[in-house]
Protein backbone atom coordinates (compact mmCIF):
# COMPACT_ATOMS: atom_id res chain seq x y z
CA UNK A 1 0.00 0.00 0.00
CA UNK A 2 1.45 2.93 -1.02
CA UNK A 3 1.43 6.44 0.79
CA UNK A 4 1.03 9.77 -0.61
CA UNK A 5 3.26 12.67 0.45
CA UNK A 6 2.09 16.54 1.12
CA UNK A 7 4.34 16.89 -2.49
CA UNK A 8 1.88 14.63 -4.51
CA UNK A 9 -0.95 16.20 -3.08
CA UNK A 10 -0.59 19.93 -3.94
CA UNK A 11 0.62 18.43 -7.26
CA UNK A 12 -2.34 16.74 -8.23
CA UNK A 13 -4.77 19.48 -6.86
CA UNK A 14 -2.81 22.03 -9.26
CA UNK A 15 -3.19 20.10 -11.93
CA UNK A 16 -6.50 19.50 -11.38
CA UNK A 17 -7.67 23.13 -11.08
CA UNK A 18 -5.62 23.63 -14.36
CA UNK A 19 -7.51 21.08 -15.87
CA UNK A 20 -10.90 22.07 -14.45
CA UNK A 21 -9.80 25.92 -15.92
CA UNK A 22 -9.56 24.52 -19.69
CA UNK A 23 -12.55 23.10 -19.43
CA UNK A 24 -14.42 25.73 -18.35
CA UNK A 25 -12.93 28.16 -20.83
CA UNK A 26 -14.04 25.56 -23.55
CA UNK A 27 -17.44 25.21 -22.62
CA UNK A 28 -18.60 29.03 -21.10
CA UNK A 29 -18.93 30.52 -24.59
CA UNK A 30 -16.48 33.98 -24.66
CA UNK A 31 -19.52 36.40 -24.86
CA UNK A 32 -20.27 35.74 -21.05
CA UNK A 33 -16.61 35.79 -19.67
CA UNK A 34 -17.04 39.16 -21.28
CA UNK A 35 -19.87 39.87 -19.71
CA UNK A 36 -18.62 38.38 -16.48
CA UNK A 37 -15.51 40.22 -16.74
CA UNK A 38 -16.95 43.54 -17.68
CA UNK A 39 -19.46 43.05 -14.40
CA UNK A 40 -16.50 42.58 -11.92
CA UNK A 41 -14.45 45.86 -13.16
CA UNK A 42 -17.38 47.67 -12.83
CA UNK A 43 -18.20 46.17 -8.88
CA UNK A 44 -14.44 46.83 -7.92
CA UNK A 45 -14.24 50.65 -9.48
CA UNK A 46 -17.12 51.75 -7.86
CA UNK A 47 -20.07 51.01 -10.36
CA UNK A 48 -18.28 52.95 -12.92
CA UNK A 49 -18.25 51.72 -16.67
CA UNK A 50 -14.43 51.25 -18.29
CA UNK A 51 -13.56 50.44 -21.33
CA UNK A 52 -12.13 46.69 -21.42
CA UNK A 53 -8.90 46.32 -23.02
CA UNK A 54 -8.61 44.87 -26.35
CA UNK A 55 -8.64 40.84 -27.19
CA UNK A 56 -5.30 39.81 -28.23
CA UNK A 57 -4.22 39.90 -31.84
CA UNK A 58 -7.05 42.23 -32.40
CA UNK A 59 -6.66 45.78 -34.37
CA UNK A 60 -6.58 48.90 -31.69
CA UNK A 61 -10.07 50.24 -31.74
CA UNK A 62 -10.41 53.63 -33.09
CA UNK A 63 -11.30 56.30 -30.63
CA UNK A 64 -7.82 55.86 -28.94
CA UNK A 65 -5.91 55.96 -31.75
CA UNK A 66 -4.63 59.77 -33.52
CA UNK A 67 -5.52 60.48 -37.08
CA UNK A 68 -2.88 62.60 -36.94
CA UNK A 69 0.71 61.97 -38.74
CA UNK A 70 4.20 63.36 -38.66
CA UNK A 71 3.26 63.48 -42.54
CA UNK A 72 1.12 66.47 -42.67
CA UNK A 73 2.43 68.79 -39.37
CA UNK A 74 0.92 72.28 -40.86
CA UNK A 75 -2.43 70.54 -41.44
CA UNK A 76 -5.10 71.91 -38.20
CA UNK A 77 -6.48 69.30 -36.80
CA UNK A 78 -10.12 68.76 -36.66
CA UNK A 79 -12.15 69.06 -33.35
CA UNK A 80 -13.08 65.04 -33.45
CA UNK A 81 -9.40 64.36 -33.70
CA UNK A 82 -8.23 66.10 -30.85
CA UNK A 83 -11.32 64.27 -29.02
CA UNK A 84 -9.57 61.23 -30.22
CA UNK A 85 -6.27 62.36 -29.26
CA UNK A 86 -7.91 62.86 -25.69
CA UNK A 87 -9.68 59.06 -26.11
CA UNK A 88 -12.97 61.06 -25.81
CA UNK A 89 -16.57 60.51 -27.94
CA UNK A 90 -20.16 62.15 -28.23
CA UNK A 91 -20.95 64.95 -26.08
CA UNK A 92 -18.50 65.25 -23.15
CA UNK A 93 -17.88 67.97 -20.25
CA UNK A 94 -15.37 70.23 -19.11
CA UNK A 95 -14.63 67.73 -16.06
CA UNK A 96 -14.14 64.84 -18.26
CA UNK A 97 -12.10 66.42 -20.61
CA UNK A 98 -10.06 67.56 -17.41
CA UNK A 99 -10.01 64.02 -16.61
CA UNK A 100 -9.03 62.28 -19.92
CA UNK A 101 -6.05 65.59 -20.29
CA UNK A 102 -5.08 63.69 -16.95
CA UNK A 103 -5.13 60.36 -17.71
CA UNK A 104 -3.32 60.84 -21.22
CA UNK A 105 -0.36 62.50 -19.75
CA UNK A 106 -0.40 59.66 -16.54
CA UNK A 107 0.32 57.16 -19.60
CA UNK A 108 2.59 59.39 -21.88
CA UNK A 109 4.61 61.80 -19.75
CA UNK A 110 8.23 61.65 -20.88
CA UNK A 111 8.86 61.49 -17.44
CA UNK A 112 7.61 58.20 -16.84
CA UNK A 113 8.99 56.42 -20.18
CA UNK A 114 12.79 58.00 -19.65
CA UNK A 115 13.64 53.98 -18.62
CA UNK A 116 12.88 53.25 -22.40
CA UNK A 117 14.68 53.59 -25.63
CA UNK A 118 15.10 57.08 -26.91
CA UNK A 119 12.67 56.29 -29.67
CA UNK A 120 9.94 55.42 -27.34
CA UNK A 121 11.01 58.65 -25.67
CA UNK A 122 11.12 60.60 -28.30
CA UNK A 123 7.33 59.20 -29.63
CA UNK A 124 6.05 60.13 -25.72
CA UNK A 125 7.20 63.27 -26.45
CA UNK A 126 5.57 64.00 -29.82
CA UNK A 127 2.39 62.14 -27.97
CA UNK A 128 2.64 64.02 -25.27
CA UNK A 129 2.92 67.76 -27.33
CA UNK A 130 -0.34 66.41 -29.24
CA UNK A 131 -2.67 66.14 -25.70
CA UNK A 132 -1.30 69.24 -24.95
CA UNK A 133 -2.42 70.88 -27.84
CA UNK A 134 -5.96 68.80 -27.91
CA UNK A 135 -6.16 70.45 -24.56
CA UNK A 136 -5.59 73.52 -24.75
CA UNK A 137 -7.99 73.90 -27.98
CA UNK A 138 -10.85 72.63 -26.09
CA UNK A 139 -9.88 74.91 -22.99
CA UNK A 140 -10.10 77.51 -25.04
CA UNK A 141 -13.17 77.19 -27.43
CA UNK A 142 -15.27 75.95 -24.03
CA UNK A 143 -13.26 76.45 -20.83
CA UNK A 144 -11.79 79.34 -19.11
Amino acid sequence: MSQFSLTDLIIVLFLSLVVGYFLISLLIPERIWKNLRKRNRSHSRGGQDHREPAPPGSRPSSNRTSTLTMDHPDRTPTEREYARILGLSGRVTLYQIKLAYRHEMAKYHPDKVNHLAPEFQELARERTRLIRSAYEYFRSRYGK
